[in-house]
């Protein structure tokens, strides 16, 4: 007997799938008793990424987007409950689809063993009728529902208990007895046993991009390569960690931070959660995720930095949200301290005469982090050491005594206490930021003014006796530092002095024989500007002895050369000229 179309009131799904609650309608159910109990087969499809709009029918259906497996349904039998609202007098003509979005809204399901189900005051005993997951093609199976349920026609509720965190939208279905095909834009009278639903599904694809620079003296903005990151979340007051991703339904794992998985920035200073792909040394891919998030608040921390570098406080439980209203990675940026140093000459020659003093300068950039504490409230400070050490060849040193001085580009630093200590074992020294002659612990609270500041150093040193011609001396700067109880250094670039020498011989114009103890002094200038060399680098240069014959050159402490016994006279400790 073919069934009349409006008696079923448009029998089955009256929706347009993905964009508004399915219903699965078969309009007024009947009270007629089988002969023989008949069941159907209900598969639920589960997909993302579906475009375009898809009204169901009944039978499989050709979507594209991707299968989403891990989403658990659960079969209540609310025959009942739809005819006791069916019966009512207010509802005795509230179309079906009104009554099954009454059947989802009002359901109060417990989950126990086995789940209940009740409406108000009415428990519908034995309603639930088994679980299914999606799996494979993203299909939660019910294999044999029985189309009939007290004599009447089968109402069934399938309620979505268990999905993947990301999915954004859960939804329950209704789906009564009998089924009819849905064809060429109308319903058929071809009853269906095999039967496909096709729920409303979202699912968040939010991700998360960091970047990660430096700052040096060299410049500001630099990408990092090879620094190491987790990520992290507080759930239910616990900690977890992404520890990988479920290669059968891209779900993130989460587990411990012994088992954390390391995401590493790449050449660009970057690393992108989705999709993420994991090199090798080489730059070579090793393998490729894509890790989804659910919308929420999340925490990534850096937990390796590489060599030079400073993690600070603002790269440790640094806070992020994923938004499922948009596909666009949550975009951080993250600066990590690279403690730096520089020595240079503050003039623009390189050679001087021994006992000269030399103007040097050296350039050092203060952490952005310098004033970090372990915790916001703790008044404990990570960086435990930041000093400079100076270490010069042998024949260079610190002129000690002198007034140095500190400078933030052109103004003088006046509020930020240092001190410079001699070394006791060479000409170098060695500065702390401090006015504490028992310490070396920085004054941090003031050194937190100039995070991120280039600070400029500037005083003298001086080339020593022992300076030999033509040698280079070289002299070079460390920055030393300890933060968070790991030690580190940079060292600065080397910088060279020299003084120059000069040898001659002497001769016999007629025999060429070298000739022993002629004497010599050095000048320079000439006329009434002449000057002679003493050897004294404390007063180097003197005038000529006049007439007067109490004065000569040795009591005016001009230094008197003298050849060897090979005829040679050398003069040194001189800066380059005539």
């Amino acid at each position: 007997m073919k069934k009349k179309i409006n008696h079923r009131l448009w029998s089955i799904f009256s929706l347009i799938a993905l964009l508004f609650p399915l219903i699965a309608s078969v309009g007024q159910a009947s009270t007629v008793v089988a002969a023989t109990v008949e069941t159907a087969k209900v598969t639920l499809h589960k997909r993302v990424g579906v475009t375009g709009n898809h009204q169901n029918t009944g039978s499989v259906m050709d979507f594209d987007g991707t299968a989403l497996n891990g989403v658990t349904f659960q079969a209540f039998d609310v025959t009942e409950e739809y005819y006791r609202l069916r019966g009512q007098a207010d509802h005795v003509n509230t179309p079906v689809e009104e009554i099954y979005d009454l059947l989802k809204s009002s359901a109060n399901i417990t989950q126990g063993t086995p789940p209940s189900i009740t409406y108000g005051a009415n428990t519908l005993g034995g309603a639930y009728k088994g679980s299914q997951t999606t799996a494979g093609e993203g299909t939660a199976v019910f294999g044999e529902l029985p189309k009939k349920s007290g004599g009447k026609d089968a109402v069934y509720l399938f309620h979505e208990s268990d999905s993947p965190e990301t999915v954004t939208d859960k939804e329950d279905v209704v789906l009564g007895f009998p089924v009819y095909e849905f064809a060429g834009g109308v319903y058929t009278d071809n009853e269906l046993s095999d039967i496909h639903l096709y729920p409303k599904n979202e699912q968040a694809s939010g991700g998360m991009e960091l970047v990660k620079t430096t700052d040096t003296l060299a410049g500001k903005n630099i990408p990092v390569a090879g620094a190491t990151f987790v990520i992290h979340r507080i759930r239910d007051n616990v900690e977890q960690w992404v520890t990988g991703i479920d290669d059968s339904n891209g779900e993130i794992i989460w587990g411990t931070k012994g088992n954390a998985f390391e995401f590493v920035t790449d050449a660009a200073g970057k690393f992108i959660t989705t999709p993420y792909t994991v090199l090798d040394e080489n730059g070579v891919e090793i393998s490729s995720h894509n890790f989804k998030f659910a919308a929420g608040d999340y925490l990534v921390s850096e937990i390796a930095a590489p060599t030079g570098m400073v993690i600070p406080e603002s790269a440790i439980n640094h806070p992020f949200t994923i938004d499922p209203n948009t596909n666009t990675a949550e975009k951080i940026e993250i600066k990590n301290d690279t403690p730096d140093i520089e020595k240079e000459l503050d003039v623009d020659n390189n050679d001087f005469t021994v006992g000269q003093e030399i103007p040097f300068k050296i350039n050092f950039l203060v952490p952005s982090g310098i004033a970090d504490t372990t915790t916001p409230t703790s008044g404990v400070y990570r960086y435990t050491e930041f000093n400079i050490v100076d270490t010069p060849s042998d024949n260079l040193a610190y002129v000690a005594g002198q007034t140095a001085t500190l400078w933030a580009g052109e103004t003088q630093v006046t509020d930020l206490d240092f001190r410079i200590v001699p070394s006791a074992t060479d000409g170098g020294f060695t500065v702390y930021f401090n006015d504490d002659e028992d310490s070396t612990t920085p004054d941090l609270a003031i050194l937190g003014k100039y995070a991120s500041q280039t600070l400029t150093l500037k005083f003298n040193m001086v080339l020593t006796s022992n300076a030999v011609p033509d040698e280079k001396e070289e002299n070079k700067p460390t920055l030393n530092w300890t933060n968070d109880s790991t030690k580190g250094y940079k060292d600065g670039d080397e910088v060279e002095v020299i003084t120059y020498g000069h040898k001659f011989s002497k001769i016999d114009a007629v025999t060429g024989a070298t000739l022993n103890g002629a004497q010599f002094v050095v000048q320079k200038g000439e006329g009434s500007d002449a000057l002679y060399c003493t050897g004294d680098i404390e007063n180097l240069w003197v005038a000529a002895p006049d007439d007067d014959e109490d004065e000569t050159w040795e009591n005016l402490g001009v230094k008197i050369y003298t050849s060897d016994a090979d005829g040679l006279v050398t003069v040194s400790g001189l800066a380059a000229g005539d």
